[in-house]
């Protein structure tokens, strides 16, 4: 060392380089264990998350996912309003019209509407103010949704004097059952041989204070009569306004809010009157007062073609139920052989006016008309139509919940799906509903309602919400059809009434009938062919249709469970009741 440092001090070349070689090798072996000025992050995730790059990286990925989004949303409602506009020129060419105020009938004259008379007017005489949100205008109610809350009392009492529900749940011979409420709901009253059970009206009479006071021997029909007796003045006057006015038709308010919203309690009352009528007409006729018999008979027929120009299903479903009640009495009538040939002529004519075919186009198309706005529901922002189809517990036919997926459906579809559900439902209408009745032809096609909703089960994806939910099952052509076929059978049995009276005994067939005792023999709705007829040997007959099976079961009616006639197979008899 003493050597290599007296070497170094003396300036030799080499000693120099050997320093500076070493030194260099010293430092970088000593680096590792070094303390940096710059000591390096112990998170170096977290710093680059919270650095400016990935922030702009986030925020040029949101930018470019809202701006997909947007091309979506804009893609599909061009879409949606571009197929719907293409269906309306479609529809349009053909002469439809899509628009619920297409068909809202046209006000009559008041001192002409018998549903305007004094008794029926406080049923619509409602208190509706316009309420406005914006550019959007609400109908809401009055502290009274009824004005005249005097009237409504007058037609109150008619519950307290005369109640068929009330009748069904006191009668033991009915059977009762408990709804998810908690409501005793009775079953329909079943018939004793045909004819209504005037004995068990009266029994139930005696059971409050209708019939205090009358002797247990007296007639089931006169004791009826007498319990009704305070409904008397009431219906009398009913029935003079019914003379005076010869139109009947309910003003609706059709322009309250949204269809759903649509305001009907008329068609409760309309089902009691014709049901309060029903009884009476029968016990008049047994106590044979058949002229005032007839006359609520014919009354009835006024009640129940009250709802014939409203497009709505459910107000069509209850002007054929009114028919059906009406049935019962008139059959009753004629198995007695009361009516004269005069009183028949005047049936024929009454009967032959009401078009229940038509009737259903008309609400199918004035459905179709309420479905073909789900778009401008929208549109208004309104949360009403949300909440109506998000509220709804009905699943689809195929048994599936299909609220898991409804109201978010609601609340984040473009409009486009909301054009695209009511063009897949409006379709719907044109394939299925309105082909099943053909009222030009007078046919109904059960094949193609049969298709209906195997065709709504098949659907899926966000197309499918409307369809699913709002289109009327199949069946609801079957009602149309059996209620249509009973009236028809009405007719014939008012023609062969006619012809036994001319000729003491029926025909033997329906071809003599025409022209003599009926301009036309209505012919059998499911097959187009004449419907069925025989004699029987007690003197009677039974006439009958095939009913929606298509299938001749030899006049043959199956039952319910319940023991009803059911519609859905077997044939459609009508017969007269049993000779007592």
């Amino acid at each position: 060392m003493a050597e290599w440092l007296s070497y170094h001090a003396s300036g030799g070349a080499a000693a120099e380089s050997f320093l500076k070689l070493n030194l260099l090798l010293n430092v970088r072996l000593a680096a590792p264990n070094m303390p940096s000025s710059k000591p390096s992050p112990q998170f170096p995730t977290f710093c680059y998350l919270c650095s400016w790059r990935f922030l702009r990286v986030v925020a040029f990925a949101l930018v470019s996912l809202a701006t997909v989004v947007a091309l979506f949303y804009a893609e599909e409602n061009i879409r949606g309003k571009r197929a719907w506009n293409s269906y309306k020129r479609e529809r349009a060419a053909k002469g439809e019209k899509l628009s619920l105020a297409d068909f809202i009938p046209p006000p009559v004259p008041e001192e002409q509407n018998l549903a305007l008379c004094p008794l029926l007017k406080p049923l619509l005489d409602l208190d509706l103010r316009p309420v406005t949100e914006g550019k959007i205008t609400r109908w809401v109610r009055g502290p009274q949704l009824f004005r005249d809350t005097n009237g409504l009392k007058r037609l109150d009492q008619w519950n307290r004097t005369w109640s068929v529900v009330q009748y069904r749940q006191t009668s033991p011979r009915e059977k009762k059952f408990s709804t998810p409420q908690g409501l005793r709901t009775p079953e329909p009253e079943k018939l004793t041989n045909g004819w209504i059970d005037l004995a068990g009206w009266a029994a139930y009479y005696r059971t409050g204070t209708n019939l205090a006071g009358v002797i247990e021997s007296t007639p089931s029909a006169t004791a009826v009569l007498l319990a009704l007796h305070p409904l008397e003045g009431d219906l009398r006057e009913l029935q003079r306004e019914a003379i005076l006015r010869p139109f009947a038709r309910w003003p609706v308010y059709y322009d309250t809010n949204h269809p759903w919203g649509i305001l009907l309690p008329q068609l409760a009352r309309e089902v009691s009157i014709v049901s309060l009528l029903q009884l009476r007409a029968s016990a008049r006729l047994a106590a044979g007062e058949t002229e005032e018999g007839f006359a609520d008979i014919e009354l009835a027929f006024r009640i129940a073609e009250s709802s014939r120009d409203e497009p709505i299903l459910i107000s069509q479903l209850v002007r054929n139920k009114c028919h059906r009640l009406i049935s019962q009495p008139f059959k009753e009538g004629l198995a007695r052989h009361q009516f004269s040939d005069a009183q028949l002529d005047e049936l024929q004519k009454r009967i032959g006016v009401v078009d229940i075919l038509a009737g259903y186009q008309y609400a199918m198309r004035g459905e179709r008309g309420c479905n073909s706005e789900w778009n401008r529901y929208a549109r208004e922002g309104t949360a009403d139509w949300r909440r109506l189809v998000e509220n709804d517990d009905r699943d689809d036919r195929e048994g599936s919940n299909m609220a898991k997926y409804r109201a978010p459906f609601m609340r984040f579809a473009p409009l486009g799906w909301i054009y695209q559900n009511q063009l897949a439902l409006c379709r719907l209408y044109d394939q299925f509903s309105l082909p099943t009745i053909d009222p030009q032809r007078r046919r109904v096609y059960p094949e193609v309602a049969a298709h209906t909703d195997p065709a709504v089960a098949q659907m899926s994806g966000p197309f499918s919400v409307f369809p699913k939910l709002l289109l009327p099952a199949g069946s609801a052509a079957r009602k149309f059809a059996h209620s249509q076929t009973q009236l028809d059978q009405a007719l014939i049995a008012c023609a062969l009434e006619r012809f036994r009276l001319a000729h003491g005994s029926y025909s033997d067939t329906l071809a003599p009938l025409a022209p003599a005792f009926l301009e036309k023999i209505p012919h059998d709705l499911l097959s187009g062919e004449p419907l069925k007829y025989r004699r029987t040997d007690d003197g009677l007959y039974v006439l009958y249709s095939i009913g929606w099976n298509a299938k001749d079961d030899g006049g043959m009616e199956t039952k319910t469970k319940d023991g009803y006639p059911n519609i859905e197979s077997g044939d459609w008899v009508w017969r007269l009741p049993s000779r007592p």
